[in-house]
């Protein structure tokens, strides 16, 4: 998508240090194209959090772990393997 210009921002909620190559990818495709795009990446932190750093080559944008625990789903929408042996 960003090399479809689609989008300016893109805000990662993860921790996980493998996405800093795609950072990086998508800030090198906005200077091929001459244009701005902001790389960032949001995550919780806490007095217990083992992590106090966001992904390398982004913006880092820590919250606070009680935002993070209002906004979990405690749905489970991934599909019981028994059921998807059956189907």
């Amino acid at each position: 998508m960003a090399h479809r210009n689609e989008y300016e921002i893109a805000l990662i909620f993860s921790q996980d240090q493998d996405l800093s190559e795609v950072a990086k990818e998508v800030r090198a495709i906005g200077e091929e194209q001459d244009r701005w795009i902001k790389v960032a990446c949001a995550f919780p932190t806490s007095p217990k959090a083992n992590n106090p750093r966001g992904i390398n080559h982004t913006n880092w944008i820590p919250f606070d772990q009680k935002t993070y625990d209002q906004c979990l789903d405690p749905v489970d929408y991934r599909m019981n393997r028994l059921k998807a042996e059956r189907a």
